[in-house]
């Protein structure tokens, strides 16, 4: 399964989920120089195992909600290419040797089954952005459903934290409701899908 894969990814990538203050300080003036070095983190960072909560707190806190919005949205469209790439042509190999040598074998999703694969993996918070990409990536994913599948949820995301940091630098309880709203929708659809999931796996055993 592609999930017994997490361990070995986890080991590989550096997560990070709170950053040291001189990371953050360098970040923070990084982003400050234009928006479109907001956009630049969000497109590269959680490839390399960044969570993407702290670059949008950052992003929201700099420019406001609306602009971190505009911005997020193309940095996440950036780092789904990005990292569909890499887990399919630039770093592949790499990788397929990475988990060989822990004792993995790369399986493929079946035809038909990818934005079933995506929508799996996409709803699982505790798992990093870096390692969904990339564990649908090297499980063969075509790239419609994991970039048309991906991009709403990953959208989601970001707009949460934009909109629910942003209302506290703003003073915007508009914002706040809406963050938390849209955190509430990922997490009825994780268990949503979970459920389903969990009936699907007791139903040849019934």
């Amino acid at each position: 399964m592609i999930f017994s894969l997490i361990p070995d990814f986890l080991a590989f990538i550096p997560i990070t989920l709170e950053l040291p203050d001189a990371v953050r300080e360098f970040l923070e003036n990084v982003i400050r120089i234009h928006p479109s070095f907001f956009l630049i983190a969000l497109a590269l960072l959680p490839a390399l195992g960044m969570p993407i909560s702290p670059i949008c707190v950052l992003g929201a806190a700099i420019y406001g909600v609306p602009m971190a919005l505009t911005f997020g949205f193309f940095g996440v469209v950036l780092n789904l290419l990005l990292t569909y790439f890499l887990s399919t042509q630039l770093i592949r190999a790499w990788l397929v040797q990475f988990l060989a040598k822990r004792g993995h074998h790369v399986w493929a999703v079946p035809a038909g089954d990818g934005w079933r694969a995506v929508l799996l993996v996409r709803f699982m918070p505790v798992i990093p952005v870096a390692v969904q990409s990339y564990l649908l990536g090297l499980a063969g994913v075509p790239f419609k459903p994991f970039f048309w599948v991906s991009l709403p949820i990953e959208t989601l995301y970001m707009a949460a934290f934009v909109m629910t940091a942003g209302s506290f630098f703003e003073g915007n309880w508009t914002y706040f409701a809406l963050g938390v709203s849209l955190l509430i929708v990922v997490v009825l659809f994780a268990q949503m899908i979970r459920h389903g999931r969990s009936a699907a796996n007791r139903a040849p055993s019934e």
